[in-house]
């Protein structure tokens, strides 16, 4: 039985009406013309399929869209050297050849294609094997790149001046030429700044090293920056300065020890012959059997003979305690109270080498300013105390001791480079503490200890190694 639908304009249509059994699977520019409406007569493309139940026809299914929704890069350039087209494959003739899609419209927008190029793009076309890739080739002044739809079964075709394009290459090499030559030339002083600036610092070390070889040895460069350079400009300055203190300090020790010399030198002939006639005192005490005042004059002589020898600056520890003993038996001498010296230094300390003259000053300090003035029974101690490398001679009293502010006094008097204040013929705590700066270097400085009421404690630091004389 048939089954009549009744018609629904203008969706469902009776068939007579129409003409779809001859339409191709895709319409192109076209126009439904059985339908008396105005909206039909803008051109689509029209896709019509026919609908079967079973093997029966029982329609047609008809979708239209317009050319402009559905090809809109055909209704718009892009620019004046630029052309879109759309082809479909036909046959004429001999063979299948290019039928373009276009009409009034787009004929307005794009420019017409040659004969010429779509002959080559046929060749083109039936030459590649697969063609729904995206191809390119040029020919006569144009670049043609095209693709086929599948679904469609249309190939677009895409078209560009190549001498519009070779004027944009060219632009971007101009451009790029110039880049390229505003960077070298950019890079060119770079270098050079940096290079100049580089050796403009090297060249100020190297005439800066040449005033010192010619003896201007108080030169001082300009630092600039904080790179390598500027690390040996202000390395050179540095090494500068610590050689004009290095010479400063070489002609202060010089000028010490001349003077010490020189008091030497000028003591030397009085104490020779003072030595001479002292041993010449004591052989009668022995002959007169006097062995106390022989005993007294061997001492005596004993220590001159160890002042005598000046140009000798280092001794054996216990070459000074010996000296010490000396100098504390003669003091019991001539005072009616005893003065015990005790002494407790490590057996391994006794042949160490030490500045001359070190401990007799800090001794006799002690009997002057702690013992005199109380003329009672007292007690010396001079020991040795470890610290590290370090080997500090120790001696210490226990009389009336001292307060703060007086130490800071000596101690403020001590760091003073000025020479020693005159002493009349002794050697002073200045003298001792200028030739520890001179033999082990500014490091070595004297601690003082002290309490009032209680003593004090002189401290003098040498190094624990063996000194060559």
């Amino acid at each position: 039985p048939r089954t009549i639908i009744p018609e629904r304009w203008p969706v469902i249509l009776r068939f007579p009406r129409t003409n779809l059994p001859a339409l191709k699977p895709w319409e192109f520019n076209y126009s439904a013309k059985y339908i008396n409406d105005r909206r039909n007569e803008e051109l689509s493309v029209c896709a019509t399929r026919e609908m079967l139940l079973g093997k029966r026809s029982i329609g047609y299914l008809q979708i239209s869209y317009s050319m402009k929704t559905f090809f809109p890069f055909l209704y718009k350039r892009k620019s004046s050297y630029e052309n879109d087209y759309v082809f479909t494959l036909g046959r004429s003739g001999s063979g299948s050849h290019f039928f373009s899609i276009t009409n009034d419209s787009i004929k307005l927008i794009q420019q017409e294609l040659g004969e010429k190029y779509i002959n080559h793009l046929e060749k083109e076309y039936f030459r590649a094997a697969n063609k729904e890739v995206i191809h390119c080739t040029v020919y006569k002044g144009k670049i043609l790149i095209w693709q086929k739809s599948r679904e469609l079964g249309t190939i677009f075709v895409h078209t560009c001046s190549t001498s519009v394009i070779s004027k944009a290459v060219a632009g971007i090499t101009v451009v790029l030429v110039l880049t390229l030559t505003f960077s070298a030339v950019l890079l060119f002083y770079l270098i050079k700044f940096t290079t100049e600036k580089m050796m403009r610092g090297v060249f100020s070390v190297i005439r800066g090293m040449r005033k010192v070889q010619l003896g201007e040895l108080g030169v001082q460069i300009s630092v600039e920056g904080d790179d390598e350079v500027g690390q040996a400009q202000k390395t050179f300055n540095k090494m500068t300065r610590q050689l004009q203190n290095q010479i400063a300090q070489i002609k202060k020790e010089q000028q010490l020890i001349a003077e010490t010399e020189l008091k030497a030198m000028q003591n030397q002939i009085n104490a020779h012959f003072l030595f001479n006639v002292l041993e010449t005192i004591r052989m009668q005490a022995v002959l007169a059997d006097e062995d106390t005042i022989a005993q007294t004059i061997a001492v005596l002589g004993k220590m001159m003979h160890y002042c005598l020898r000046w140009r000798v600056h280092f001794v054996e520890l216990s070459k000074e305690i010996e000296y010490i003993e000396s100098y504390i038996y003669l003091l019991n001498l001539r005072n009616d109270y005893t003065i015990t010296l005790e002494t407790q230094v490590d057996e391994k300390f006794l042949h160490l080498n030490i500045p001359k003259m070190v401990l007799q000053p800090l001794v006799e300090n002690a009997f002057y300013h702690a013992i005199e003035g109380e003329a009672k029974d007292s007690v010396i101690k001079v020991f040795t105390k470890e610290d590290g490398d370090i080997l500090y001679l120790c001696v210490q009293d226990f009389g009336c001791g001292m307060e703060q502010k007086q130490i800071d006094s000596i101690l403020e008097y001590l760091k003073k480079e000025s020479a020693e204040e005159e002493t009349t013929g002794h050697i002073g705590i200045k003298n001792i503490q200028q030739r520890l700066f001179m033999f082990y270097g500014d490091g070595y400085k004297i601690q003082i200890e002290s309490e009032k009421g209680k003593g004090t404690l002189i401290k003098i630091p040498v190094p624990k190694g063996d000194l060559s004389v």
